[in-house]
C-alpha cells in the first residue's frame, strides 16, 4: 500500500514546509486533503508554486522560511537544482563531497522566517506536518512546542546527526513519538511495527551510500 494512502485523510489540514514549485502539494491534492498550507522561501519557485495553485481554496501559500525564531536569514540557491538550495552551510559543505560535487550554490536572497507554531496559531494543528528543508530540519523543529500526530523530515546521510538531533527535540515534546523510515521515493514504510529512537538509529546508521541512499524519516505521537 502507498503510505500516504495509509495516512492522509479527507479532512487533513497538512503543512508543506519547503514545497518548492507544488509536487508534494499536487499529491496532497489527490488525496483530497482539506487543506495545505505550503510554504516555500525562494522567490523563483514560489513565484511558479503561486502561478499553479493560486486559484485553488483548498491551498495557502506562503513565501517564509521557517527557523527557530522570527528573523531574516539568507538562503543559498543551487540555481542548477533549485530543489537544494538551503540555508544549511553544513548541508553545502557536506554534500558537495560526493553526491552534489557539480553544483554550486553562487545566489544568495534574504528570507523572512516565521516559525511552526506561528503557523500553528494561525491555520491551525496540522494533522500532517512534511518538512524538505535540505539540512535545516532540526531549526524548523525548534520553532515548535506543540504536539503534532504525524511529520516526516527528509534524511540526509551526509547529516545523519541532524536527523538524530531531530527525534531528540521531539522526544522532548514528548516521550510518545515513534519512528518510521521511507527510502527515496520508494512511498512505503520500511517498517511494519514503527520503532523507538535506539532501534531507528541503529537503522539509520547502517545507511552508508551517500550518493544513493536518501529518504524521509517519518515522526508518529502515539
Amino acid at each position: 500500500m502507498n503510505l500516504f494512502d495509509e495516512i492522509l485523510k479527507e479532512d487533513y489540514l497538512c503543512f508543506d514546509i519547503g514545497a518548492n514549485k507544488g509536487r508534494f502539494v499536487k499529491m496532497l491534492l489527490e488525496h483530497n486533503v482539506n487543506k495545505i498550507v505550503a510554504v516555500e522561501p525562494q522567490i523563483l519557485a514560489f513565484t511558479k508554486l503561486y502561478k499553479r495553485y493560486y486559484k485553488n481554496e483548498k491551498v495557502v501559500l506562503i513565501n517564509k522560511g521557517l527557523d527557530e525564531k522570527e528573523c531574516k536569514k539568507i538562503i543559498k540557491i543551487c540555481e542548477a537544482v533549485n530543489t537544494i538550495s538551503t540555508f544549511s552551510n553544513e548541508f553545502i559543505t557536506e554534500t558537495s563531497k560526493e553526491r552534489f560535487k557539480k553544483f554550486t550554490w553562487n545566489k544568495r536572497e534574504k528570507v523572512t522566517m516565521t516559525t511552526l507554531d506561528n503557523l500553528i496559531k494561525e491555520y491551525g494543528m496540522p494533522n500532517f506536518c512534511k518538512i524538505d528543508v535540505e539540512g535545516f530540519e532540526k531549526y524548523v523543529l525548534k520553532g515548535l512546542t506543540k504536539k503534532i500526530s504525524l511529520l516526516s523530515i527528509e534524511f540526509t546521510p551526509e547529516l545523519r546527526n541532524n536527523t538524530y538531533e531531530c527525534m531528540d527535540y521531539m522526544l522532548k515534546i514528548s516521550k510518545k513519538y515513534l519512528f518510521n523510515y521511507s527510502a527515496q521515493n520508494s512511498k512505503k514504510f520500511q517498517f511494519e511495527t514503527w520503532l523507538k529512537f535506539n532501534d531507528m538509529k541503529e537503522f539509520l546508521d547502517k545507511i552508508t551510500d551517500r550518493k544513493r541512499t536518501y529518504g524521509d524519516l517519518y515522526i508518529r505521537y502515539e
